[in-house]
């Protein structure tokens, strides 16, 4: 996807999550060097935990945990990163201030003004081609999780069962199933077929 992104022109931020099996930041370095050779830049996707959202912790202590997972994520790219988005954003970081520990806020109001996800291998806000072509404004901000597309079309479900074989073979099935507890903790609904 960044090889075409370049080819196209685009510049594009890839935001990862430091914690999650889903990137293994030491295994995947070269990768994330790569696409900064490619002119994208790697930002951090804070999982903000969930208890944070549920209870009473301050800003101040989230912000702690983010510069944590900022220190290990500029510790495997060798540079400062510049960008956060979060995953399961708070209502005090999502339409929030511009800057939240000295980094740019994805979320921040001004960013906002046009946004498309495809959360769940699905558009939220519909067919996103329209939506772009008739849009006027002046900053549009597309949210894509690489792993739901590929040359051929596949459901969701299918996609990520195929991530999950591909992921853990060679592993025992202990090895497998705390590869899956580690995943699920950062991304609830991504788990594999008869695992609840």
């Amino acid at each position: 996807m960044a090889e075409r992104e370049r080819a196209l022109g685009v510049s594009a931020t890839y935001m990862v999550i430091p914690g999650s099996r889903l990137y293994d930041l030491e295994d995947n370095r070269e990768v994330l060097r790569h696409l900064e050779t490619l002119g994208h830049e790697v930002g951090l996707h804070f999982d903000i935990p969930a208890e944070a959202a549920e209870s009473s912790r301050s800003i101040a202590d989230l912000e702690r945990l983010i510069v944590e997972d900022l220190s290990r994520l500029e510790a495997v790219l060798g540079h400062r990163v510049d960008s956060i988005s979060f995953h399961r954003p708070i209502d005090a970081y999502l339409h929030g201030p511009r800057s939240v520990c000295q980094r740019i806020n994805a979320y921040a109001r001004e960013l906002m003004e046009t946004y498309l996800s495809d959360s769940a291998g699905r558009w939220r806000g519909g067919e996103p081609l329209p939506i772009v072509e008739q849009s006027k404004a002046r900053i549009m901000q597309v949210l894509v999780h690489p792993i739901w597309w590929g040359e051929e079309h596949q459901d969701p479900r299918d996609r990520l069962e195929e991530f999950f074989v591909g992921a853990t073979s060679g592993m025992t099935p202990s090895e497998a199933a705390q590869f899956d507890a580690s995943l699920s903790a950062t991304v609830p609904n991504v788990i594999r077929r008869g695992a609840r």
